[in-house]
C-alpha cells in the first residue's frame, strides 16, 4: 500500500479520452493516481517504477499483448491485481480474463457509482 495510505491506482487504456476521464474520477474519489499507460509495454515499465496497488485494465488495448496478457504479467512479475474495464462481455473473453484472477469487472461506459464500489471493494480486499 502506498505510504500516504491511499490506494495507488494505475490505468491501462488506449483511448486517451477515456483514460483521462478515469484518472480524473479516480482522483475525485480520493485515490492516488500513480500511472497511466496505453499499452502493455508502457504499463509494465511504469508498474516496475510506480508500484501501483491496483490497475484498472482495459481488456482490448493496442499492441501485441491485450489487457488479459498484460494483467497476467503484472500479477506474475509485480503481484499487482487488476480490475478489468471492458465494453465486451463475450464468454470466451471472460473465461480468459478470469485466468488473471481480477478483483472485478467494470463495463463501459463506467458509471461513477460502479467505479466507487469496485475501488472500495478492491481496497478492502487489499488491506484485509
Amino acid at each position: 500500500m502506498s505510504e500516504d495510505k491511499r490506494l495507488g491506482v494505475g490505468v491501462v487504456e488506449d483511448d486517451a479520452i477515456i483514460a483521462l476521464d478515469l484518472k480524473r474520477r479516480i482522483q475525485k474519489l480520493g485515490y492516488k493516481m500513480v500511472m497511466s499507460a496505453a499499452g502493455a509495454e508502457d504499463a509494465l515499465k511504469l508498474a516496475e517504477h510506480e508500484h501501483p496497488d491496483l490497475v484498472l485494465m482495459d481488456i482490448r488495448i493496442k499492441g501485441e499483448k491485450d489487457g488479459v496478457d498484460t494483467a497476467l504479467l503484472l500479477r506474475k512479475k509485480f503481484e499487482i491485481p487488476v480490475i478489468f474495464v471492458t465494453a465486451y462481455s463475450d464468454e470466451d473473453m471472460r473465461r480468459r480474463a478470469d485466468e488473471a484472477s481480477p478483483l472485478g469487472y467494470l463495463v463501459k461506459p463506467v458509471r461513477d457509482s460502479d467505479l466507487k464500489v469496485a475501488l472500495s471493494q478492491a481496497e478492502e480486499r487489499l488491506r484485509g
